[in-house]
C-alpha cells in the first residue's frame, strides 16, 4: 500500500518524475540519431 505523501512533496515527485521523463526522451532521441 502507499503511504500518504505531503502535498508539498507530491508536486516535487510529479516534477522528479516529468525532468526523468524527458530526460529519457532526449536520451533515445541522442542514440536514436
Amino acid at each position: 500500500m502507499e503511504e500518504p505523501v505531503p502535498r508539498v512533496e507530491r508536486p516535487l515527485t510529479r516534477s522528479l518524475r516529468s525532468r526523468q521523463r524527458m530526460s529519457r526522451s532526449r536520451s533515445t532521441h541522442l542514440c536514436s540519431t
